[in-house]
């Protein structure tokens, strides 16, 4: 069966001012959905909502039909991976212990990492070509190579549905690129539904299915790259 996520009318404010009105989409695995528009216009929020970080006011974000919000952490981690904006780390641990947090939702309070689990990390780091940073410290390494650490951990909760939040907002061009011929190439071996947000339009056109364009929290076009970024669409959300 197909993976599908789906977003139906969901809203959500933060006190009085609305962050995101009446958003719809849907995603299917092996596809990558980019979310773009301007700084404000909502985009960190809806990850939240279907991370489950946030709960809609209204709406509802399903998985394969299912309610979310209905689920408990255990089973929504062990669904849904998040590649959050900022990947700064403070403590040094090794990349291999990061990758390993992603078996978390899988390990009880008293549990070990079994034999099955070492599997999953070592295929995980594998997948991510970081394999050779096994036992360095995770502050040693360059921005690149901890973004592709942490997309290892995300890996490593074996989900079906991948989110990230500006995966390539501190990375310089070869690295922006690097990163996202990765995630279209797991997104197609996985079949993940991979939902993105990207303030590069360039990036957005070339990796990206289908593009939803926000504005102001609100849905101002959302379709194939070619429909959404029309010069009119971009001149009205952008101001340019």
């Amino acid at each position: 069966m197909t993976m599908q996520l789906i977003a139906d009318s969901i809203k959500f404010s933060y006190g009085l001012r609305a962050a995101v009105s009446d958003v719809s989409f849907k995603a299917a695995g092996g596809e990558i959905l980019g979310i773009i528009g301007p700084n404000g216009s909502g985009k960190s929020t809806l990850i939240k909502l279907i991370s489950g970080v946030l709960r809609p006011t209204n709406g509802n974000v399903l998985i394969n039909g299912e309610d979310t919000t209905l689920w408990s952490p255990r089973r929504l981690a062990q669904t849904v991976a998040v590649v959050p904006q900022d990947t700064q780390i403070a403590f040094d641990f090794t990349a291999d212990e990061i990758v390993a947090m992603g078996r978390n939702p899988y390990i009880s309070r008293f549990q070990s990492i079994t034999n099955n689990d070492m599997d999953i990390i070592k295929a995980a780091m594998t997948a991510t070509n970081t394999s050779q940073f096994a036992g360095r410290s995770i502050l040693e390494l360059s921005g690149g190579e901890r973004q592709r650490v942490i997309i290892a951990r995300a890996l490593a909760q074996e989900p079906k549905v991948l989110l990230l939040d500006e995966p390539t907002a501190a990375l310089d061009i070869n690295h922006e690129v690097e990163i996202f011929e990765l995630v279209r190439r797991l997104t197609k071996q996985k079949q993940l539904v991979t939902v993105a947000v990207l303030h590069d339009l360039n990036l957005a056109a070339e990796y990206c299915h289908r593009l939803l364009l926000l504005s102001r929290g609100t849905v101002a076009a959302y379709g194939s790259a070619e429909t959404v970024l029309e010069p009119e669409n971009i001149s009205a959300v952008y101001g340019l």
